[in-house]
């Protein structure tokens, strides 16, 4: 809150159009360019809380009615007039996520869990599908991703990534997301060749905003960075949502978080 009344975001925008960071993108590159051969490695610590739902097969239409409808209505992907993703398996609680949806193609892959891209096979739209196999993985860290999907669940924000959909399966969980198509901050800075200390202002601007969000709902996110940064499209390069809540906890009381948690380059 006292950041976004700083006198910084506050600065007329021709102010800041004067003050040239350009320079700062070399050494930008020269990170990138060693990000790009060495990933960074992601520091493991699981979110334990107490189960939400059943072993069964579970989406969010089997949910409370006002958290079924609380995710359907602000869906960022859904059109006017058209259904969303829980909407239309609200009536089919026994449906599986092959069911409803098709995947498309691969977009990453890592050591926890496979991004896909996948269409709804009523409505057409397009989402980002993070696919979590729970063969081999503990308790503690099948309540981990539970954590997850409620953290997120209750994260209805325009610079949030949306969940649009769950499912727990025997074998798989799916976390359906809105499909961001632009791309990370990160890369979307090292691609320019001029950047102002108004753009960096217009891009923190809207990043405090969901932090502010987040803890005003008692949130702590725990690992953002320029990489959990995403873009909706290639056209706007202040339209961010943060994304990966896998690291974020609920704060029940002041310094109740005493873990080290994150990336490390940027811890």
């Amino acid at each position: 809150k006292e950041a976004l009344q700083c006198t910084w975001i506050q600065a007329k925008d021709e102010d800041l159009d004067k003050r040239d960071l350009t320079p700062s993108l070399t050494e930008l590159k020269k990170f990138n360019a060693q990000r790009k051969l060495k990933s960074a490695m992601h520091a493991v610590h699981w979110a334990t809380s107490a189960k939400f739902w059943n072993a069964e097969n579970v989406t969010f239409s089997q949910m409370s009615t006002n958290n079924a409808d609380r995710t359907s209505t602000n869906a960022s992907t859904a059109t006017a007039g058209t259904k969303t993703a829980s909407e239309i398996t609200k009536n089919h609680p026994k449906l599986t996520f092959r069911d409803v949806y098709d995947l498309t193609k691969k977009l990453r892959k890592g050591s926890f869990a496979t991004v896909w891209e996948c269409h709804h096979k009523t409505t057409q739209e397009v989402y980002a599908v993070k696919i979590i196999k729970r063969d081999g993985l503990k308790a503690s860290e099948d309540e981990a991703v539970m954590n997850e999907v409620a953290i997120l669940q209750s994260m209805v924000h325009k610079h949030i990534v949306q969940l649009v959909d769950f499912y727990e399966e025997q074998d798989y969980f799916f976390l359906v997301m809105e499909y961001m198509t632009g791309g990370d901050v990160f890369d979307r800075i090292v691609e320019k060749n001029h950047y102002t200390e108004r753009d960096a202002r217009d891009l923190a601007h809207v990043l405090l905003k969901a932090v502010k969000f987040m803890h005003d709902s008692g949130v702590a996110h725990r690992d953002l960075k320029p990489q959990n940064l995403l873009l909706k499209s290639k056209d706007d390069d202040a339209d961010i949502k943060v994304a990966d809540f896998g690291f974020a906890r609920r704060v029940h009381t002041p310094q109740s978080l005493t873990t080290r948690c994150g990336t490390p380059t940027y811890v």
